[in-house]
């Protein structure tokens, strides 16, 4: 992709501008989604949007995408020390023009010590909610947005779902559920009256030291991270298939295309069901790098089908 890109750094937050020669727009049945990369994944994982998004000299963690590609959220991260340095959106405007900043959401989160100022996006069906955390212990927060694209104050969700303990990467399902992880174990949390409230442990044969899951369109499969020994690295991501009695199998390790000796987290399923985003970092102190990779989505396929070949060989 051929582009000008001018970059001004203003004090801790950066301004990108980004004039596109080639305006890439990939369709899908029922909307165009705009993505910030015609380099197109396959099989093999690709860093997303390289000096666009993914810069080498930045750690970037988690993607959540709204407005049909018009913006990309994503958090940043220290390479020292993993922690979410904030949480930063890429918007596309008139003229192609890209511009990327620093939201300034959490500055009002009250944080004690080295608390985490907010990482890990994701959005309410409707795209008018945005959920993350934030604090340490970390707690999920949500933030609506005004018919004029600006967000407000973010609320800490009540008791119902955040504890004296850590609740990490708040996703909202095609059920309508919010599904968090706490203590290596997934949870879901009913919507009642407007509010997410009766949690529950999700019963599945997966759910132990296991956290980052976002769900497929249909609820038939499930995509999670672990460091769960037998995996080839630090943190591996896996994948859990719904039987057709309704229960959940145990979690088959995506393999060595999709997992290194490192780490990769925080999966993504992009909003045409296409694409299968995750964060890939390589160490957890003092790292060099942690980048957003895509995926084809069709790799699922793949996994599935030769998961069925060996049962069928037992």
């Amino acid at each position: 992709m051929n582009f000008i890109a001018l970059i001004q750094m203003v004090n801790t937050k950066t301004l990108i501008i980004i004039v596109f020669n080639l305006l890439f727009v990939a369709a899908c049945s029922s909307q165009d989604v705009f993505y910030l990369d015609s380099n197109l994944p396959g099989l093999i994982p690709r860093i997303y949007a390289p000096g666009i998004l993914s810069l080498p000299d930045r750690c970037e963690h988690g993607l959540a995408i709204r407005n049909n590609g018009h913006e990309h959220y994503f958090g940043f991260d220290g390479k020292r020390d993993w922690t979410y340095k904030g949480l930063a959106c890429i918007r596309k405007g008139e003229n192609n023009m890209l511009t990327c900043d620093t939201l300034n959401i959490t500055d009002k989160i009250e944080r004690k010590n080295n608390a985490i100022i907010g990482g890990e996006p994701y959005f309410s069906s409707d795209n008018q909610t945005m959920y993350f955390v934030a604090g340490y212990p970390t707690d999920i927060y949500q933030v609506r947005i005004d018919k004029n694209g600006k967000w407000g104050e973010p609320t800490k969700l009540d008791s119902s779902v955040n504890s004296n303990g850590s609740e990490w990467y708040p996703v909202i399902a095609p059920d309508n559920c919010l599904y968090f992880s706490r203590e290596g174990v997934i949870h879901k949390a009913e919507l009642i009256n407007g509010t997410y409230r009766k949690v529950s442990k999700l019963e599945a044969a997966f759910n132990y030291d296991c956290g980052d899951q976002v769900f497929s369109k249909n609820m038939d499969y499930v995509i999670f991270s672990s460091p769960r020994k037998g995996g080839f690295g630090n943190n591996n991501l896996y994948i859990a298939l719904k039987k057709d009695n309704g229960k959940w199998t145990d979690g088959i390790n995506m393999g060595t295309k999709i997992n290194t000796e490192g780490f990769e987290l925080a999966p993504y399923i992009s909003p045409d069901n296409k694409y299968l985003f995750f964060t890939r970092r390589d160490k957890y102190s003092n790292a060099s790098t942690s980048d957003i990779y895509w995926v084809g989505l069709n790799i699922v396929s793949t996994i599935k089908c030769n998961y069925k070949k060996q049962l069928d060989s037992e």
